[in-house]
């Protein structure tokens, strides 16, 4: 005697809850914790591959997103420890921090910023224009030949 075995599909209901449990706990559950720094809220990692796939899902709720990575011996690696100053155009500080990880998210006021990023002694600088109703991605790729 034979068993038949049936395969129950999940509904589109219950197909839905999953997928809103599994964005939920990838956007709050494995995001870091918002920061302050002079005003500023902002969010760093990424060096985890949950966490940065949590910080993509979230980077649309942010104005700002900076991204860090090196291009070395013909692969790609993201950075962390990459201090990052933001400037106002009257040159003041707006905002200063080492990110923690490959991704940097800023709540950022609008306006015009210029963001400053480093790494082995190698500056660069953006400029950006924060606007009330969307969010810029910046990518600082710094193409340095390293042995690892």
């Amino acid at each position: 005697m034979s068993a038949n075995k049936t395969t129950r599909r999940p509904s589109a209901v219950e197909h839905a809850d999953i997928t809103v449990e599994t964005e939920s706990t990838m956007q709050f559950g494995l995001l870091p914790s918002e920061q302050v720094y002079g005003g500023v809220h902002f969010l760093t990692g990424g060096t985890r591959l949950r966490e940065a796939i949590a910080i993509k899902h979230a980077m649309h709720q942010f104005p700002l997103t900076l991204e860090f990575h090196t291009m070395a011996n013909g692969k790609e690696r993201f950075l962390s420890g990459v201090p990052v100053t933001i400037r106002a155009p009257t040159g003041q500080v707006a905002f200063r921090i080492l990110s923690a990880g490959p991704f940097l998210l800023a709540r950022l006021r609008p306006g015009q910023y210029e963001v400053i990023a480093e790494y082995h002694g190698q500056v660069q600088t953006q400029k950006v224009e924060i606007r009330a109703n969307g969010g810029d991605h910046l990518v600082f790729e710094w193409g340095i030949a390293e042995a690892f």
